[in-house]
């Protein structure tokens, strides 16, 4: 297996960079969402909000910490699917599949 710190997967339209301000942007984004303690401020369908309430009082143990990056990158994925459309043009910025984002 050749690990190539991503040269095979930019192109001349779009470069990809393993520390991209974009991901460090993202996170940050998704870390202020996860703080608000008001679901009513989450933005999410009733179904999304109910899985996120019972994954904020679910008692997680530690014989299976696989679950807890595969949770985050699930939080993620909810907060550019739901959120992100909703929050204007920040939110936005991050799902312009040109790349040509605007800060």
């Amino acid at each position: 297996m050749v690990f190539d710190e991503g040269k095979a997967l930019s192109t001349q339209q779009q470069q990809y960079e393993a520390t991209s301000t974009m991901i460090n942007e993202l996170r940050r984004h998704v870390d202020q969402w996860r703080s608000y303690q008001n679901s009513n401020d989450w933005h999410c369908t009733p179904e999304t909000t109910r899985l996120l309430q019972h994954w904020r009082n679910f008692k997680f143990n530690n014989t299976r910490p696989f679950l807890l990056p595969g949770r985050s990158l699930l939080i993620t994925v909810i907060w550019l699917t739901e959120v992100a459309p909703q929050a204007g043009k920040t939110g936005k910025g991050f799902l312009d599949p040109s790349g040509q984002r605007q800060p």
